[in-house]
């Protein structure tokens, strides 16, 4: 069957004259001709996916009419095994690492903190761990000191803590090692216990003018655990000694009636490390180190039966650093105050840092075109100048990023002479937002 066409073309030649109403209506009958056999056979040859097959990264199908289809590459997710996390470390999405018996996965790019946190993120929404597996049974808690055996907290099952053997639970087992000379052994409330007598003369130097010697109940000393959640066990003793390497949440497993307790707590390094109290402790209350290292604060209780409350507590003095970071509960003197007021040289990028819990007065050399930060870490009322020089090309511009405020929303036009020196007079609004006001030119 032919199709009749009217003019000349690919198809060949025409008729080159209009086609009678026959022969329109025959090119038509022939196509639908067509149509009904191709789609007959179609119908009776439905091809479809026999099986599929998956060797290594590449899949292949294969049809049922034997005709095969690929192979094509699968997209692999690459984890990268980082091993026990460790901390102040930069990691990256797609490592993997392991804390006390459990498996995460990194699903945001940071650097992480002095102590782990399965929550942690970047205040913006985004999660840096994704739990991939644990074993509960598993869990050991953090710390603990040589010879501690594991122990249960009450009844729930996996609450354990790190505890210290004592005769009671030896019964009549011979304690080894045994007392040195000058020891002394102490039976009270169901436990023996020895009572060196270095720990006597120890406390009778840290406690002095504190609580007297004589009406500590048992004055042996207890480390504590260094950073995280730490477990104060009375039955220990009345005395414990800690030197904080990240911030602690302190509690206490009771709080007998006759407790007199003694938490003496050495500073080391630099950073300011908190001490948060727990709800066995009658009062919330959270102690900062500061940033002075080697300094005992010394921190009271008495017992009720039912809570611990503060008798007492040594002040430390601050720092310039605490000052600036508002770090409460500490002693302030005029070299702290005046260091603070020191102008901070503040870092040259891009986007320029602006934390306001480390200056109160700034400088700042532009070596381009920059953006001043989104303000963090602000105080209500905090005040302080912001100097910005050029540096020997000049021409340098500051955009300010949110939360900046200025005279009718004018922005800052920065002056432009190479090493021109400008400063910025800036107050923390109540709000948190900042405001700011140039003084140019200076000469």
């Amino acid at each position: 069957m032919a199709v009749t066409y009217r003019t000349t073309g690919p198809w060949g030649a025409g008729s080159a004259s209009d086609l009678p109403a026959a022969t329109i209506d025959e090119n038509f009958w022939t196509l639908v001709q067509e149509i009904i056999t191709l789609t007959s056979e179609i119908s009776g040859s439905v091809v479809s996916i026999a099986s599929a097959t998956v060797v290594g990264n590449q899949l292949t199908f294969t049809l049922t009419n034997s005709a095969v289809l690929g192979p094509y590459t699968l997209p692999v997710a690459q984890w990268n095994w980082r091993g026990p996390w460790q901390p102040l470390t930069t990691y990256a999405i797609q490592d993997v690492i392991t804390d006390n018996a459990s498996v995460y996965l990194v699903i945001w790019n940071h650097t992480s903190a002095a102590t782990f946190n399965p929550g942690a993120n970047d205040g913006l929404g985004h999660n840096y761990y994704a739990l991939l597996l644990t074993i509960p049974g598993s869990a050991l808690p953090a710390h603990g000191s040589t010879n501690q055996v594991l122990a249960k907290i009450n009844g729930t099952d996996f609450n354990t803590y790190w505890a210290t053997l004592t005769l009671e639970y030896l019964e009549d087992v011979q304690h080894s090692p045994g007392p040195a000379n000058g020891d002394l052994i102490q039976y009270e409330s169901g436990l023996w216990r020895f009572v060196e007598a270095s720990s006597l003369a120890l406390l009778w130097s840290q406690l002095t003018g504190t609580i007297p010697y004589d009406s500590l109940r048992n004055p042996t000393v207890t480390v504590l655990g260094t950073s995280g959640s730490v477990a104060l066990d009375p039955s220990l003793g009345d005395v414990f000694t800690v030197i904080p390497t990240g911030n602690i949440t302190l509690d206490a497993l009771f709080a007998p009636a006759d407790a007199k307790i003694v938490v003496i707590i050495t500073t080391s390094g630099s950073a300011d490390h908190t001490i948060t109290l727990g709800t066995l402790f009658a009062t919330a209350d959270v102690i900062h180190t500061g940033t002075t290292s080697g300094v005992d604060i010394t921190l009271t209780f008495t017992g009720d039966g039912s809570n611990l409350y503060s008798t007492g507590r040594s002040s430390v003095v601050a720092q310039p650093a605490d000052y600036q970071a508002d770090n409460p509960r500490l002693t302030l003197t005029t070299d702290s105050v005046w260091g603070a007021a020191v102008p901070v040289t503040l870092t040259d990028a891009g986007t320029i840092s602006m934390d306001f819990s480390t200056f109160i007065n700034a400088f700042v050399t532009l070596g381009g075109n920059r953006t001043l930060g989104t303000p963090a870490n602000v105080k209500p009322g905090q005040s302080g100048l912001i100097e910005i020089d050029q540096d020997s090309t000049g021409t340098r511009t500051l955009t300010l990023g949110s939360g900046y405020l200025t005279a009718g929303g004018a922005g800052i036009t920065l002056s432009t002479a190479p090493n021109a020196r400008d400063a910025i007079a800036y107050t923390v609004l109540h709000d948190g937002d900042v405001l700011l006001s140039l003084q140019a030119a200076l000469a």
